[in-house]
């Protein structure tokens, strides 16, 4: 009977100890959608989906590739949540939040993205990051002044 158990756990550890192995290669093979020469989105989307339904605690990274493929792919909303969820899982790496404000952005978000941008540049890894989120966020704070002042414009002449 004790043998019987012992072969139970075994086989038992063996699907846990494949389970993360398999959602790495599912992981991997999105990543390699996503930098081949013709990029298959549909299909790099369905190698992220299965290793985060095999592994959802895999990493970061998983949920920043299907973000940016979500994003390819027009669904904003499911970017968003994607970033987030990398985000959640990293808190301290300043190129995610940059990913994210720079969605905010698109989704005309711009207190939010230029909120992201200052987080970016506090957690930023190299002075080529800090040149870079600084002047991401100006451009967002100009081009949020300029819809301010077009809309006060508006409102006058009304």
């Amino acid at each position: 009977m004790t043998f019987l158990i012992a072969i139970i756990f075994f086989f038992a550890s063996l699907t846990q100890a494949q389970e993360p192995r398999s959602a790495e290669l599912w992981y991997q093979e999105g990543v390699r959608l996503c930098r081949s020469t013709s990029t298959n989105l549909d299909e790099a989307l369905k190698a992220f989906d299965t290793a985060l339904i095999l592994n959802p605690r895999l990493s970061a990274d998983v949920y920043k590739w299907r973000s940016w493929v979500r994003q390819k792919k027009g669904d904003m909303h499911g970017a968003l949540d994607d970033i987030n969820q990398a985000i959640t899982m990293n808190t301290r790496n300043g190129r995610l939040y940059a990913v994210r404000a720079d969605l905010r952005r698109q989704m005309h978000d711009l207190a939010e993205a230029i909120y992201d941008y200052a987080i970016a540049l506090q957690l930023a890894e190299t002075d080529e990051d800090v040149k870079v989120y600084k002047i991401l966020r100006d451009s967002c704070i100009t081009e949020q002044d300029s819809l301010v002042a077009s809309t006060k414009r508006s409102n006058k002449s009304r």
